[in-house]
């Protein structure tokens, strides 16, 4: 590789790290908002996201969970790949599980440790999981 190309590619992840949210907006609908839930539906999803921009080298800016912004690289990333197609299904019952606790947690007040195993999408659940329920997430 030449200086100049380690130049670009240095130059192009600057670019990347700093662009403000929404720069990725996904240029196709996203597809499981579309298909209903089934097997066919995740071999339809996977079969269009292989087609589409998403599945390139390049973010993809989106609302998650209903209220949180995510920059998700589905491209190189599996769980990020799975909430992109079908956030909803991501989880389901874990975060169904956390959502409750959320909500019976006494007071104004609730607490959730993410260990950082990954990128942080359970924090942003549980963020809007205690918005939902009116609570202050620490």
């Amino acid at each position: 590789m030449s200086v100049d190309d380690e130049m670009e590619r240095a130059e192009a992840r600057r670019i990347l790290e700093t662009a403000p949210f929404g720069s990725f907006a996904p240029t196709t609908s996203k597809f499981a908002e579309l298909i209903p839930v089934a097997a066919l539906a995740r071999k339809a999803r996977k079969f269009a996201f292989k087609r589409s921009p998403a599945s390139k080298d390049r973010p993809q800016d989106v609302i998650v969970f209903c209220s949180e912004k995510a920059r998700l690289h589905p491209y190189d990333n599996l769980c990020e790949k799975r909430v992109f197609l079908d956030a909803d299904r991501w989880d389901a019952e874990e975060r169904a599980a956390l959502a409750e606790r959320i909500a019976r947690a006494p007071g104004g007040d609730a607490y959730f440790l993410d260990v950082g195993a990954n990128v942080g999408l359970y924090t942003l659940h549980m963020r809007a999981a205690a918005r939902t329920a009116g609570k202050r997430l620490h």
